[in-house]
């Protein structure tokens, strides 16, 4: 992983520790969410939660030395304890929110293979993908899959959209954001689809949907469709 990645929350995090430390009592030192964007990252990148502490831990003794560095090897109590109380709480936030994220990820691994063993036909089973997509990212509440069928794109199974918008919908490849990422084969994000001049879906634009993210379906070699999700609260 690049090093911006692996960085990306712990100023955040240094920072809000050193508002905790300065003013323990003040609402306004909150770690504001900081340690649980953090744990869901890594837990995103395939770290496990002993790493995540290990973080903390490692963190803990970098400032530790940096104040034996720079100011001397004496230190309050007082000071020594607002430091430990902030990285204990972000340790514990840390932990709360990976723990509550594995679990979505297991519960929704158990609903999809409970779809593909118990569903009827495709659209059953795609229509339970996609409600188990939506039950695991907090952000997301749309979602829908496209499967190809010679130059166009059919929407076979959605949630989170009206059936009438949906009803027989289609994209041509290189068209909308299905039909361009089956075009490139590649992943594609859109930061708001309402108002993205290249959206063609209307029912994105009737629900006010912001961020959307397509990724393309394949079957060995083969593209044949696109899966979307969509969050009508996040950019």
């Amino acid at each position: 992983l690049s090093a911006s990645v692996l960085v990306d929350h712990l100023p955040r995090i240094l920072d809000r520790v050193a508002d905790r430390v300065a003013k323990p009592h003040e609402d306004a030192a909150a770690l504001a969410g900081s340690p649980k964007k953090h744990a869901i990252e890594r837990l995103a990148y395939g770290f496990d939660l002993q790493t995540v502490i290990a973080e903390y831990r490692t963190l803990r003794q970098c400032i530790l030395a940096r104040w034996a560095s720079d100011v001397g090897p004496h230190i309050s109590v007082e000071e020594v304890c607002g430091l430990n109380q902030a990285l204990d709480h972000a340790i514990g936030e840390s932990t709360t929110s990976f723990a509550h994220a594995r679990e979505r990820v297991l519960r929704a691994i158990d609903t999809i293979s409970e779809a593909a063993l118990g569903a009827p036909n495709v659209e059953a089973f795609l229509g339970k993908m996609l409600e188990a997509l939506v039950a695991t990212a907090e952000s997301v509440d749309t979602g829908a899959v496209l499967l190809r069928e010679g130059d166009v794109l059919r929407l076979r199974a959605s949630v989170g959209l009206e059936e009438e918008l949906t009803r027989d919908f289609t994209e041509r490849i290189g068209e909308g954001i299905a039909g361009r990422v089956v075009e490139k084969g590649a992943p594609l994000f859109v930061r708001d689809a309402a108002e993205d001049p290249t959206v063609v879906s209307p029912f994105l634009r009737e629900k006010q949907v912001r961020a959307v993210y397509g990724v393309p379906l394949h079957r060995g070699e083969e593209i044949i469709g696109a899966a979307i999700m969509g969050s009508r609260t996040a950019f």
